[in-house]
């Protein structure tokens, strides 16, 4: 069973699996196909079990096993074939709820003691907690909220810290926004200088050319006198 469960694990396209009367197979076996299509353990294994099998028949005496694997694949037939919408729809009915998430982690031999919701991102708690509301109603929303309350926290702590390091943030962008402008106003009064001194060479070069136009003039004023 532990081979075939891991060939079924990544398993797209076989849909229907029935081992009824198989006395070969032991509880330990039926807990891993159960594993197979709903995996308690975190949230992550739940989205990465099985989202392709439609049915799947183990066994009609261990009632409690099948009926958590008809509900498991019962997400894949109403989801119509979309095995990442079906690994979330399972996130929302099993993990979220906290009466089914022990269920299956009796089942399965896992330690539930742990918070769900230390696996969740802070930042997207309030979503969660929206689903959990919608999904399961206000009891179970009280239960989520008890154990996400060191998360929400965090969250406060965080939006602090954000506000803290943003107004440090400004406060640097508008004091290297006042070096700048002073940079400009420099840099401004070395280009005007530039200007001047150019302009003023200019006028010089046109003065000595005059000069020299009048010394050709009057050289030649006084080799006409001689040559009459």
């Amino acid at each position: 069973v532990a081979i075939l469960a891991d060939a079924l694990e990544n398993n797209t396209s076989l849909e229907k699996l029935t081992l009824q009367k198989n006395e070969g197979i032991t509880m330990k076996g039926k807990v891993l196909l159960l594993k197979l299509v709903n995996d308690i353990s975190s949230i992550a294994a739940t989205l990465q079990s099985n989202n392709t099998l439609q049915k799947l028949t183990v066994d009609e005496d261990s009632e409690d096993i099948q009926r958590h694997i008809n509900r498991a694949v019962d997400y894949h037939v109403d989801i119509d074939n979309d095995p990442e919408e079906a690994g979330r729809e399972k996130v929302i009915q099993t993990q979220l709820n906290s009466v089914e998430r022990a269920e299956l982690a009796a089942l399965q031999g896992v330690d539930c003691s742990l918070s769900l919701y230390s696996e969740i991102d802070p930042l997207y708690l309030p979503e969660v907690l929206e689903l959990v509301q919608e999904y399961h109603g206000m009891s179970e929303l009280y239960v989520a909220l008890k154990s996400s309350t060191p998360g929400l926290i965090s969250i406060v702590n965080r939006k602090e810290y954000i506000l803290q390091q943003r107004a440090y943030h400004a406060a640097l962008v508008a004091e290297h926004a006042g070096i700048v402008d002073d940079l400009d106003a420099e840099l401004a009064v070395i280009e005007e200088g530039s200007q001047v001194a150019v302009s003023g060479s200019k006028k010089r070069r046109r003065t000595a050319l005059d000069e020299v136009q009048i010394d050709v003039s009057n050289g030649k004023a006084d080799h006409d006198l001689t040559y009459q």
